[in-house]
C-alpha cells in the first residue's frame, strides 16, 4: 500500500503465520497506477506500473520468501525492453519469468543485482504479442489471447 510518501510492501508466510512488512524496496515516487504480483515455488516477481510528472514507469522487484529483494529493474513504455509493455500476464517458474512481447516468449532471469533476458523463443511470435497472458499449463505454456487460448511446449 502507498498512502503519499509512505510505501509499505507486506508479504505473509503461510507456514509460520508470519507478516513482514519492513521488505526493503524502494522509494516509489509517484501515483501508483497497477500492481501485480507473480509467484513461482520460490519467488515473488511484484511489478508496479507508477506515474510520475506525467510519466508512466514499470518496475519489478523479485523477493525471496524471506522478504529478502534479490533484484530490480525498471522501464518506460517506449523502451524496447520485455518490462516496457506491461505488468500483467507473465508466468513464473523456479527462478524465471516468462513474458510475452511482440517477438515471441522471453525468459527473464536475475543478473547481478538486476534483470535480463536469459532466452528467446522467436518461434513463439506467430503465437503471443505482448497483450497476451501467460498462464501454467500441462507440460507447456498456456497462451492467452483476445480470440484464443493456445498450449505452447517450448523445448
Amino acid at each position: 500500500y502507498q498512502a503519499g510518501r509512505l510505501a509499505r510492501v507486506t508479504a505473509l508466510a503461510s507456514e509460520d503465520a508470519c507478516i513482514n512488512d519492513t521488505l526493503p524496496l524502494p522509494a516509489l515516487p509517484g501515483q501508483l497506477v497497477d500492481a501485480s504480483c507473480i509467484f513461482s515455488d520460490q519467488l515473488a516477481w511484484f511489478m508496479v506500473t507508477m506515474q510520475d510528472a506525467g510519466r508512466l514507469v514499470n518496475r519489478c522487484f523479485v523477493i525471496t520468501a524471506t522478504g529478502e529483494l534479490l533484484a530490480e529493474d525498471s522501464a518506460s513504455p517506449e523502451d524496447e525492453s520485455w518490462l516496457a509493455k506491461g505488468i500483467r500476464g507473465n508466468f513464473a517458474t523456479g527462478q524465471s519469468l516468462f513474458a510475452a512481447t511482440d517477438e515471441g516468449i522471453v525468459m527473464v532471469g536475475i543478473s547481478g543485482r538486476g534483470l535480463e533476458v536469459t532466452q528467446t523463443f522467436p518461434d513463439t511470435a506467430d503465437f503471443v504479442d505482448s497483450h497476451s497472458r501467460l498462464l501454467p499449463g500441462k507440460n507447456g505454456i498456456n497462451v492467452v489471447s483476445s480470440h484464443d487460448i493456445t498450449r505452447l511446449t517450448i523445448q
